[in-house]
């Protein structure tokens, strides 16, 4: 921060960073224009306000939140502690899905590249494989496994052979 008779050095976050690089342009914001700007949730900048109030930084008169010229530490560097704000449980969930997602498309890709390496693989090698090509990346389950093996054979990359538990690869 520079527009001080001293220069601070602040350790923030980036949502505290969005928050106050706004400050550049004007001397005073509301909360409602805040969240336009960020694109955060009204109550979500409020939290993050919160922490630059603390410090002074910041000075809120009514709705307004303006710059403290009068600030003033004796340390250079300050570090604020960063607010956590939970996501909320759709978005939560919406996340969970798309890594789901990602992971039986990523065990799907593992399958078909060992298939096409070995052309014939019984059920058990198959999925041994796959745990261990994949393990760096996560642990994936064996139903999971074995959707993405389903899944595949309607999709004809794959097929079961006349042996037992044995899966060809189709080219």
């Amino acid at each position: 921060m520079n527009f001080y008779d001293k220069k601070y050095e602040l350790s923030l976050s980036l949502r505290q960073l969005m928050i106050i690089l706004p400050y550049n342009r004007a001397e005073e914001y509301t909360i409602e224009e805040l969240s336009n700007i960020t694109n955060f949730k009204p109550g979500d900048v409020e939290k993050i306000l919160k922490s630059f109030i603390d410090f002074e930084i910041l000075l809120q008169d009514n709705a307004i939140f303006k710059i403290n010229h009068n600030f003033t530490n004796k340390r250079v560097k300050l570090k604020l502690p960063a607010i956590a704000i939970a996501d909320s449980k759709e978005e939560a969930s919406e996340a969970k899905k798309a890594v789901e997602e990602d992971r039986r498309y990523f065990i799907q890709a593992v399958i078909v590249r060992v298939m096409k390496a070995h052309q014939q693989m019984s059920h058990l090698a198959l999925v041994d494989e796959v745990i261990r090509t994949s393990s760096s990346r996560f642990n994936p389950s064996i139903p999971l496994i074995k959707k993405c093996i389903e899944g595949l054979i309607e999709k004809q990359f794959i097929q079961r052979t006349e042996e037992k538990d044995q899966y060809a690869y189709i080219n």
